[in-house]
């Protein structure tokens, strides 16, 4: 798991800060164009968002 501090939250956990599909954020950031990282394949990255597709 890379960053190994990021082991707690693999699973997803409810917790304040952890963005999920669905979530305001993900929603407010793709309605603008965005892509969100927990759509991508390869790396995987929940917490990111990209102007240009990643």
């Amino acid at each position: 798991m890379l960053p190994p501090g990021g082991t707690a939250f693999a699973g997803r956990p409810a917790a304040p800060g952890v963005l999920h599909a669905g979530d305001a954020a993900v929603r407010a950031w793709t309605s603008l164009g965005w892509t969100w990282g927990g759509s991508w394949t390869d790396p995987r990255d929940t917490q990111h968002f990209s102007a240009d597709g990643g």
